[in-house]
């Protein structure tokens, strides 16, 4: 770059040149006009002759003028160019650092990459931190982990003199080549949106000291008719348009300054917005194939949302937008109806197409399409002739189940098998905006089952990055996950540190939502039902008389049924509801329990609900007590007296609570407080339990063998506490194992309270 300060000189010696030039040249012409001019003539042929020097001169003048302004004119104008060729070059070299901003940006929202970010929508104080690399220490020296947010060259600087560095680096850059760096580059990032009302009335001045951006994003700007009022959720803006929708604005800052005499230097500021989604969008979710058959008339709002394929059957599939053109939410775009297929890795796709796995034809849906001027009619019915496999049927397009639940992998059953109609990405559907492939981010869903530290069910743990396949790792579903490792330590973490900013405990991806709750929350676990064979008070046709034993739960009579409901009797079957039943709820809360998995529960309740009919919901909920009449007898039933005695019910603290005839069962609280499971004759009641009811291959996930059935129906028809059975037998100590012994524990407690008094009866 030329340094302006050579031109003064330059400028002076082009004047000087200039003047001695201009005296020099009109020397010359007086002299040639003095030898040229002729003799003396009369006075009136002077007066003409007078007239050409000054001519001459003044021609000469303005030529020598013009010349002057050209020559200055170019020298400005190579000035203002070298000028203009500077700013470019600091322009330029602020935009290469508006591109390092948008690839962290990137970076930090990829989630197979930056595994710090949590699944949901992060808090934009924890976003800080990760860009920030706080925390991040390697495991032997204890000093701070390679930064993925500072490239080679660069350095953090701090912008706001606070002392602490930011989220801002700086670097130096070569311009003209000539090996030596000339400008200094330095750039932010900054998205604190103002959290208090006060700091959003802030000048520039004073939003830039605390690092907050000038405004928020443009996308949460409030709409005619759609509410004036915006929730601020962890720094985010809710959108107007949909709850479900967050939107939140990062501010990227550029500043270069040239290190030469000049000190030129030039800015460079963009806006960048994101949006996220509270994963309520979806009004359906299928890791599978969605597959739609309804009989009567099926209209369906909103997204969808398939990990494999979309089938649609019966002719009575209506899919409407999510709401009419003068809502807020249809405003919003065709974002808020999109039924998706996923696009997964690979060759798998998946189809959007009609017909029935079993073969069926004639068969279609109709399906609206969103329309920007506002016409509801829009719509477009999905045949055979127009869908998006061509000459594929629904069996070989459904995906291959033992893929997905060993593999977590979308494969078609038949996937050599599964032509992609041309013209399909043209199509009404998808230029409409309704159809499409895209791989959507799973939802939170705790598919992980209990927090009992064992594998399973699903073959994947965690990111795709944590390398936690079950298969890769030659182990299989219900083993029990050994202690703290490398690979495993997202899967039974406990971090006792709260994060500062956001709140959240660290806890593993194991029974994930129970964890949390253990940690932050309450937890409400529902035991097991414990069956006490027949009503006492059934007909003689229905019980043995003769025998002593308790006989188990009746078997359904299916021969009384017609044909064509077989399904119904085995319902009937398995949901059996006997009178004679014990069944309690543990209640846990963090604030009483967060100090280890072994701690007893807040409270316990009675929780054995009849619903077969309105008088056994009533009987299991009133807690009646027994009125004597006039003649001194049991006045609620002939059974009852015969059972309980005319004294039954004379004291004030005598209720009838008896689980063997459904009455008083469902909502009385459960004296926990002594609640011991070491105590011995616990710990032998509950291995009778187990042992009783029990199948030792039954637990979950069940044992899978040829010709076996697990659980046994013959081991657990008076409940199944196989879940206990393992838990005595193989005790993790885990959240889950001690669930089980809690709520074994009160359900055998009330049942031996119900048995005491019921035999203490004079």
């Amino acid at each position: 770059m030329a340094n302006p300060h050579i031109w003064t000189p330059i400028k002076r010696w082009l004047r000087n040149t200039g003047k001695r030039l201009y005296a020099q040249f009109a020397r010359l012409v007086r002299r040639l006009l003095h030898r040229l001019a002729p003799p003396r003539r009369r006075r009136s042929e002077r007066r003409v002759a007078g007239f050409i020097l000054p001519t001459a001169v003044m021609l000469l003048l303005v030529l020598s003028l013009i010349v002057g302004a050209i020559l200055l004119r170019t020298i400005s104008r190579t000035e203002q160019v070298m000028l203009s060729r500077r700013d470019r070059i600091i322009y330029n070299a602020a935009t290469p650092a508006i591109d390092r901003a948008k690839a962290k940006l990137e970076y930090m929202f990829d989630r197979d990459q930056e595994t710090r970010l949590p699944l949901g929508i992060p808090s934009q104080d924890l976003l800080r931190r990760i860009m920030l690399n706080e925390e991040a220490y390697d495991e032997d020296d204890d000093v701070p982990a390679e930064d993925p947010y500072v490239l080679p060259g660069e350095t953090r600087i701090d912008i706001n003199g606070d002392g602490r560095l930011d989220n801002a680096w700086t670097y130096q850059e070569d311009s003209n080549g000539d090996g030596e760096n000339d400008l200094t580059v330095s750039y932010s990032i900054i998205w604190q949106f103002p959290q208090q009302a006060e700091e959003r009335t802030l000048n520039s001045e004073a939003r830039a000291s605390r690092l907050l951006v000038r405004h928020g994003p443009m996308s949460s700007e409030p709409r005619p008719g759609c509410g004036a009022e915006i929730q601020i959720e962890n720094g985010w803006l809710g959108d107007t348009d949909s709850s479900a929708i967050l939107n939140k604005n990062f501010q990227i800052n550029a500043f270069v300054r040239s290190t030469g005499e000049d000190g030129a230097a030039a800015t460079l500021e963009v806006q960048q917005e994101r949006r996220a989604t509270r994963f309520n969008k979806w009004g359906a979710w299928f890791r599978n194939d969605l597959e739609v058959f309804p009989g009567p008339e099926f209209r369906w709002n909103g997204a969808m949302y398939t990990g494999g394929s979309l089938i649609v059957g019966n002719n009575n599939f209506h899919a409407y937008l999510i709401s009419g053109p003068g809502s807020c939410l249809y405003k919003a775009g065709p974002d808020t109806s999109e039924i998706l297929a996923a696009d997964g890795s690979g060759d798998f796709q998946g189809q959007m197409l009609v017909g029935m796995i079993d073969g069926s034809t004639g068969n279609s849906g109709i399906f609206h399409i969103y329309d920007e001027a506002g016409d509801p009619n829009t719509d477009a019915k999905l045949t055979g002739d127009n869908h998006s496999v061509d000459g594929t049927r629904p069996a070989q397009v459904g995906l291959d189940p033992i893929v997905l639940f060993t593999e977590d992998r979308s494969q078609h059953r038949e996937p050599d098998n599964v032509d992609r109609r041309e013209g399909w990405e043209d199509s009404i559907f998808v230029e409409g905006g309704r159809l499409d492939n895209e791989s959507a981010e799973r939802p939170l869903i705790d598919d992980f089952y209990r927090a009992d530290n064992r594998y399973g069910p699903r073959p994947v743990y965690g990111r795709k990055n944590d390398n936690l396949n079950l298969i890769d790792m030659g182990v299989q579903v219900g083993e029990p996950i050994p202690d703290q490792e490398d690979e495993l330590v997202s899967l039974t973490v406990e971090d006792e540190d709260e994060d500062e900013n956001d709140g959240l405990i660290k806890v593993g991806f194991d029974g994930y939502w129970e964890r949390r709750a253990w940690r932050e929350g309450m937890r409400v676990i529902v035991g097991q039902r414990l069956e006490l064979g027949n009503d006492p008070f059934a007909s003689p046709t229905e019980i043995d008389q003769n025998s002593d034993v308790p006989q188990a739960p009746q078997v359904v009579d299916n021969n009384n049924l017609t044909n064509n409901r077989e399904h119904e009797a085995l319902q009937r079957r398995s949901f059996r509801d006997n009178l004679a039943a014990a069944q309690t709820t543990a209640v846990y809360h963090w604030s009483e329990g967060a100090e280890g998995a072994d701690e007893s529960p807040v409270a316990g309740i009675l929780t054995t609900v009849h619903p077969g009919t309105a008088e056994t919901l009533k009987r299991g909920a009133i807690f009646e007590k027994p009125q004597i009449n006039d003649q001194g007898q049991f006045a609620v039933d002939t059974a009852y007296s015969a059972l309980f005695g005319p004294n039954f019910g004379d004291e004030d603290d005598e209720l009838l609570i008896d689980f063997f005839t459904g009455r008083g069962t469902n909502g009385w609280e459960l004296d926990v407080s002594d609640l011991d499971l070491t105590n011995p004759s616990v710990v032998d009641a509950l291995e009778n339990l187990a042992n009783f009811a029990g199948d030792p291959d039954g637990a979950f996930p069940a044992v899978q063998e040829p010709r076996e059935i697990h659980p046994n129906p013959a081991l657990t028809e008076w409940g199944d506490f196989s879940n206990l059975r393992r838990t005595l037998d193989d005790d993790l100590g885990s959240l889950a194992d001690y669930t089980n012994k809690h709520t074994a524990a009160m359900t055998l407690g009330a049942l031996a309270y119900n048995v005491s008094y019921l035999d203490a009866l004079d």
